[in-house]
């Protein structure tokens, strides 16, 4: 995969598929399963939480976003996130 693919999948338009990051950068960070980057029925990500403590995430260590990704396919979807690693 180019660099020129990779920004293509990673800037895909808002109306298209939200991308999982490929591969080689899920290595890199941890799990690689496609399945654990994805939230299929939206169910809170961590459901002991109520969904008004959704409304702002800090994902600190956030690899190449699993729990992003998890948290932008649930319902309610955050309002804001932000991560870093």
């Amino acid at each position: 995969m180019t660099l020129s693919d990779l920004k293509n999948r990673l800037l895909a338009p808002a109306n298209s598929e939200l991308p999982i990051p490929p591969f080689e950068m899920r290595e890199l960070v941890g799990p690689t399963d496609e399945a654990l980057f994805d939230n299929p029925n939206g169910d809170l990500h961590f459901p002991d939480l109520s969904p008004e403590a959704y409304e702002s995430v800090v994902d600190f260590g956030c690899g190449c976003g699993r729990v992003a990704r998890r948290l932008m396919l649930q319902k309610p979807a955050p309002k804001r996130t932000s991560g870093s690693s």
